[in-house]
């Protein structure tokens, strides 16, 4: 049997739906790292101090058979092309 990754970055309140949404694609199991964003623009600043909104990076090791659904699922169920997230594979 050969093997897919697929790697969803997502907001840390978006962490839960995320992997309700590849369950129920046929995911089995997930590993979470969190992670903060770093880019080329300035962040918000809130009473002196810079806001960074935290991530969760999940990992997905899927049978080849369903990691391009696992994919499709969590890119359109949460929408992410229009929002601040990535899913790849």
């Amino acid at each position: 049997m050969k093997f897919s990754v697929v790697v969803a970055i997502v907001a840390d309140d978006l962490q839960e739906k995320t992997i309700e949404v590849a369950k129920k694609a046929g995911a089995t199991g997930v590993t979470v790292l969190d992670g903060k964003g770093r880019g080329l623009k300035e962040k918000k600043i809130f009473f002196g101090l810079t806001y960074e909104e935290k991530e969760s990076i999940l990992i997905f090791i899927l049978p080849n058979s369903i990691a391009a659904l696992v994919l499709k699922s969590i890119q359109a169920e949460l929408n992410l092309i229009k929002s601040h997230g990535l899913a790849f594979s």
